[in-house]
């Protein structure tokens, strides 16, 4: 939930789904949510404070561009984020592509291999 939308649930906008669309993101990648708390009052606190890990702190194969695009997404006013959430959606898919043509120079491999180094698993 966005901050405005804390603040203000009676007029939705696209930066609401921009947000969302990040937080699904930012789970994704870095296993767990962006803005964390152990009570509904202290995730409130942690989105309105702004305050998240960087994803690149928590996976060293996602690099600084990958968190300025979360920057942008989970920019605390609605005018600063991206325009719509295929906008986020394609500067996130721009930064994951650099890093992993970038490594894939490095040293071959499949895309299927690149693709499970991406995504964290979980114990089942």
């Amino acid at each position: 939930m966005s901050p405005e939308q804390i603040l203000n649930p009676e007029r939705p906008s696209t930066a609401w789904d921009v947000w969302a669309l990040a937080t699904l993101a930012f789970s994704a990648l870095a296993g767990s949510a962006p803005h964390g708390g152990t009570t509904l009052a202290s995730i409130l606190v942690s989105t309105m404070n702004g305050s998240r890990p960087a994803v690149a702190s928590l996976r060293d194969d996602v690099g600084p561009e990958t968190d300025a695009v979360f920057d942008r997404a989970f920019a605390a006013s609605p005018v600063e984020r991206f325009e719509t959430p295929r906008a986020f959606a394609d500067a996130l898919e721009a930064s994951l592509a650099a890093r992993v043509t970038a490594r894939a120079r490095r040293a071959p491999r499949s895309a299927h291999s690149l693709l499970l180094e991406l995504c964290p698993t979980r114990p089942s």
